[in-house]
């Protein structure tokens, strides 16, 4: 019986290359999928830890942004590593193989290229309006502390807590920390002495979460959002209180604070925008919302302020008595 004829031709090796691009594909799909299972893993930090977990805290957001960016840095090197192999493949005269790997690290970087292109712009779109959202409900609490306050003394907070002599010491948003449950950082400052005294300045490191809005990544760490508007005819004038009873104009169409973006001011210090003839210049509120910015009304709404309004209507919902004409569609 003739011996069976010996195969001398090697039995292709599969490409390292077309192996790491399919692996790369397949890892950059998995981190695509982590962001989804965000929302569970706070869950159950927040039931098992007993711990709060904001859904806009910096981790958590870093945490979102880190796997969308090493997911696409992976899908880039998975179809460089696939392109590579198959010219590798090709130029091996038979001794290489591995193309379906390779092909597949290529398509599946594309297609989820084309995802990411495609859900991005609404994964941004949903979180800034959860961020919207978070932003209102900082002012809510604001508005609410300052109708608490006003309960308790019978006005609304001065523009700033001031020395004998009149002049500003600290800020209104330190006379209002009782009334956002932090007792025990209004207890720490000495009230009667500047923001940035020795012994107040160490304390504008701790600003409170709810004065900053989610959106502002371009204020400094220790400047708050929300800025309310002073001088005469105001909420805030320089020379006293308003009581709710001198809110002439209706306290539904007129403004107690708004948004200021960016603000390098600390939180502590009492440097807020005066009301002037044109409402121009610091007047003006800005945020990092699309088309306008967010205020506070003196009945502790909140409403949405169109870049588009008038400055005279501006100038109308930011005094208390002018007795100006305003409808609600005007702003």
């Amino acid at each position: 019986m003739p011996d069976e004829p010996i195969n001398l031709t090697p039995k292709p090796e599969v490409s390292r290359k077309a192996r790491w691009s399919n692996r790369l594909g397949m890892w950059s799909l998995v981190l695509f999928f982590c962001p989804c299972l965000l929302p569970l893993l706070r869950g159950l930090v927040m039931d098992w830890g007993g711990v709060h977990v904001h859904p806009h805290s910096a981790l958590f957001e870093a945490v979102l942004i880190g796997c969308i960016v090493i997911g696409v840095v992976m899908n880039v090197a998975a179809m460089v590593l696939g392109v590579w192999a198959l010219l590798e493949i090709r130029a091996s005269a038979g001794r290489l193989e591995g193309n379906g790997l390779a092909q597949a690290g290529i398509g599946g970087g594309i297609v989820l290229m084309i995802l990411v292109a495609l859900l991005m712009p609404a994964v941004y779109d949903a979180r800034e309006a959860a961020r919207r959202t978070q932003c209102k409900c900082n002012m809510k609490q604001v508005g609410l502390a300052f109708h608490n306050y006003h309960d308790a003394f019978k006005s609304f907070p001065p523009y700033a807590i001031c020395d004998a002599d009149g002049k500003p010491l600290l800020s209104w948003r330190v006379a209002i920390l009782p009334f956002i449950e932090q007792h025990k950082s209004y207890r720490e400052f000495h009230l009667d002495e500047p923001w940035d005294s020795p012994h107040n300045l160490p304390l504008a490191d701790r600003m409170p979460s709810n004065l900053r809005c989610p959106s502002d990544f371009k204020s400094s760490a220790n400047a708050s959002t929300y800025v309310i508007v002073t001088g005469p005819g105001t909420f805030f004038p320089h020379d006293g209180q308003t009581t709710i009873k001198a809110v002439t104009d209706g306290t539904s169409l007129t403004v107690m604070a708004g948004e200021i973006l960016p603000n390098h001011a600390p939180w502590t210090k009492p440097d807020d925008p005066v009301l002037d003839q044109s409402a121009a210049g610091r007047g003006r509120f800005s945020s990092a919302h699309a088309g306008g910015w967010q205020v506070l009304m003196g009945d502790g709404t909140c409403r949405y302020i169109s870049e588009k309004t008038k400055p005279t209507t501006l100038r109308a919902i930011l005094t208390i008595a002018g007795r100006e004409v305003v409808d609600e569609d005007d702003f």
